[in-house]
């Protein structure tokens, strides 16, 4: 049996802007919006596409980061607070700050909307509290301590603000497979070209 090498899970790549992403995927997407995706084939799309504040490594079994550079959680486990990259863009060219990672916050917590991440982002029943300190950095203040509580953020997609700012109804029913790839924008390693039905 061979072994794997010791510096295996350390080699470090660095990407590369254009080629293609193919990937197979059995069925139809039904939508576009990580706040409405569903079933497997929407939840691969929204994932690869919005971005997530933090990520986890399957190698390691660790969060790491990935919209936000760093976090730190305070000793009474009920408060985390979030760095932002500074240098990050949403696919249409538009700047990432605090406001549009508590705009998500909002839109997920609306009492109106039916998203499909709600329950994963309310503890006990009560949502997290996010207070901007300044234009990259948050603090999130969870109703009790909760353990690992970084861990949930690697589910959390930060939406563009400037994108859902004028919508007049609840957001999950917007970026749908109608929606012109041009007019959605995510923070994730690839964005939306074109959509062929079948």
């Amino acid at each position: 049996m061979t072994s794997i090498p010791d510096d295996f899970a350390r080699v470090q790549t660095q990407g590369r802007a254009g080629g293609a992403f193919r990937y197979v995927l059995a069925g139809e997407l039904r939508t576009c919006n990580p706040l409405a995706a569903q079933d497997n084939r929407s939840k691969l799309v929204a994932y690869l596409t919005a971005g997530t504040l933090l990520e986890f490594d399957a190698s390691t079994q660790t969060v790491t980061g990935a919209v936000a550079k760093e976090w730190d959680v305070a000793e009474d486990g009920g408060t985390l607070t979030l760095k932002l990259r500074r240098d990050l863009r949403f696919s249409d060219g538009a700047e990432l700050s605090a406001d549009d990672v508590v705009f998500t916050f909002e839109k997920i917590y609306d009492k109106d909307s039916e998203n499909a991440v709600r329950e994963t982002f309310l503890i006990e029943g009560e949502p997290i509290q996010v207070v901007p300190i300044d234009s990259h950095t948050l603090r999130l203040r969870f109703p009790r301590p909760h353990a690992a509580a970084e861990y949930i953020f690697t589910q959390f997609p930060v939406l563009p603000k400037h994108l859902f700012a004028e919508a007049e109804k609840n957001i999950e029913i917007y970026w749908g497979l109608e929606t012109p790839p041009e007019q959605m924008a995510g923070l994730g390693p690839f964005f939306l070209e074109r959509h062929e039905a079948g």
